[in-house]
């Protein structure tokens, strides 16, 4: 039997209209179900990377509060230094440098309190013999003015050696450099003490290498190493001892060793006998010697040359 066109085209309209609606349906709620999935994957990852941000910029909110406080005078401020990577560096090379600060103020106040020390027993003393002689306890003798005399010398040289250390320090340090030999220069420095070695019965002596080495040198500063040399070793070394000081030069260099039959410096104290006011022992202090900056001196002259 023959079904008629009309009823099928009929039939397959209301299939359609029946299958469609669903199909429809579905594509929708895809869609949305994609879009629902999208925005949560994204709030995720923002949550995701919200979170990693702060975990990864918490070192450097940690060292930008602490640079702020070491702005401020904190010089104990410290940050953690866990890690390998850039951050853990940053934070290694902070500490650091709040160490090397903090060793630098310390050291700056002990400075300034050795300074203090330093100039205050000269002015002491020589305040100390004015009011006597103004009291009438004390003669303005020979002798008295010989004693004030020594305290002001004492006083100016502190002065200038703390000058020529600020110089020093600021790297404005300039000589006045001449070209010839220094042997002659520091023999003649030497020759200097010779009765000072005489009257303590101190052999001092000196010799150099035959060879006549030339150089660009400040006659002034040379003479002044040399001298702080053997001041050290003179106020150090006991009556009836032996100074001996030996020039030798090669090519390129010059070397001045200076041997002598005083106490001597532990093996521990080494390190330091260049450190600003600073004496190895009890037997070598301010009563006997000068205030430790003797050294000092010689090392940033040395250097300078």
């Amino acid at each position: 039997t023959q079904v008629p066109s009309q009823a099928t085209e009929d039939l397959v309209a209301e299939v359609l209209e029946y299958v469609d609606p669903p199909l429809s349906n579905l594509q929708s709620a895809f869609q949305r179900s994609l879009v629902i999935a999208g925005a949560a994957a994204g709030l995720a990852g923002l949550l995701i990377v919200t979170i990693f941000t702060r975990e990864a910029l918490a070192p450097i909110r940690g060292l930008t509060a602490a640079a702020s406080k070491l702005g401020t005078g904190d010089l104990g401020q410290r940050v953690p230094e866990s890690g390998s990577d850039d951050i853990g560096d940053l934070a290694r090379t902070f500490n650091t440098m709040a160490s090397d600060l903090e060793l630098a103020g310390q050291q700056r106040k002990q400075l300034t309190a050795d300074v203090a020390h330093e100039l205050r027993t000269p002015l002491t003393n020589i305040q100390g013999y004015l009011e006597a002689i103004k009291d009438g306890v004390v003669d303005a003798d020979e002798e008295t003015i010989d004693t004030l005399h020594d305290q002001t010398t004492h006083l100016a040289t502190l002065i200038e050696d703390l000058r020529i250390l600020a110089i020093a320090d600021a790297g404005a340090l300039t000589l006045q450099k001449i070209h010839g030999s220094p042997v002659t220069t520091i023999e003649d420095a030497v020759t200097t003490f010779s009765q000072r070695a005489r009257d303590r019965e101190i052999e001092l002596s000196v010799s150099s290498s035959k060879t006549a080495l030339t150089m660009d040198f400040d006659e002034t500063r040379m003479r002044q190493i040399v001298t702080n040399l053997v001041e050290n070793s003179l106020t150090n070394t006991p009556n009836n001892g032996t100074i001996h000081i030996d020039i030798r030069d090669s090519a390129e260099d010059l070397k001045i060793s200076i041997t002598d039959s005083g106490v001597g410096i532990s093996k521990e104290n080494l390190p330091r006998i260049f450190d600003q006011f600073y004496r190895a022992d009890g037997s070598r202090s301010s009563v006997t010697g000068g205030a430790g900056l003797g050294l000092t001196i010689v090392k940033k002259l040395v250097e300078a040359h």
